[in-house]
């Protein structure tokens, strides 16, 4: 099965100076996609972005010469929007729209085809620049996106397995703290003598040990999930 074909999967096409094409298989029927690409009340839900942002404004008029508009806030209030106007509304299969961010981001012509084949919708927007330059400078600002959020994610992956590698050593060491609390009230339920006092004492130094082995884990641990959360 070819990539472009994978449910999931999404791709990236120039078929013009001027076009980006960006294709993506979901396993859906097209009518509900097509309602969660229009509709306020799912937009928001999946149109996101970075973890962290939300849409707090989600404006649609589907209709010919209607207007749309979007704005995504972060936590520290910080705002992006933008905004369009529709030029063609065929549900479920096809949608045609300008695109504007403001200022300095030139305005595009978005048209979104939706095909079904055995229950799964092939999405694919195509991307209209006024100018060779603005596509390509469109494209170099989202490969610099694109690089970024894949280095946070290995970095985000990288701390989840630290996480999970610590939360399995302490685990271990409680346990072996456990049998050997068992092994210490065993060797001093024995009868004096045969060096019970000595080996129950070896044992003891053992737990501590592992005791503080356990404080410099959490302390990992802790720092682990600070950083996960910064990355959030």
């Amino acid at each position: 099965m070819a990539t472009a074909n994978k449910v999931g999967v999404t791709t990236f096409t120039t078929p013009s100076d001027r076009e980006v094409v960006v294709t993506r298989v979901v396993d859906a029927p097209r009518r509900l996609v097509f309602e969660a690409w229009t509709s306020p009340e799912h937009v928001p839900h999946w149109m996101l972005g970075p973890s962290g942002w939300t849409m707090p404004v989600c404006e649609i008029d589907l209709r010919p010469g209607g207007e749309w508009h979007f704005v995504w806030r972060r936590a520290d209030g910080t705002e992006m929007g933008m905004r369009g106007v529709y030029r063609e509304v065929t549900p479920p299969e096809r949608l045609i729209s300008t695109e504007s961010w403001g200022g300095d981001w030139p305005e595009t012509l978005n048209t979104l085809v939706l095909s079904e084949k055995d229950g799964k919708t092939t999405i694919t927007q195509t991307v209209l620049y006024p100018s060779k330059e603005a596509r390509d400078a469109a494209l170099g600002a989202e490969l610099a996106a694109r690089q970024q959020a894949a280095v946070r994610s290995v970095l985000q992956d990288n701390l989840k397995k630290r996480e999970q590698q610590i939360q399995a050593e302490i685990s271990a060491t409680q346990t072996k703290n456990l049998e050997l609390h068992k092994e210490i009230a065993r060797w001093r339920s024995l009868p004096r003598g045969n060096g019970r006092h000595a080996l129950a004492k070896q044992l003891e130094q053992q737990v501590q040990s592992n005791n503080d082995h356990l404080v410099e884990l959490n302390r990992q641990l802790d720092e682990v999930r600070t950083r996960r959360d910064k990355m959030s």
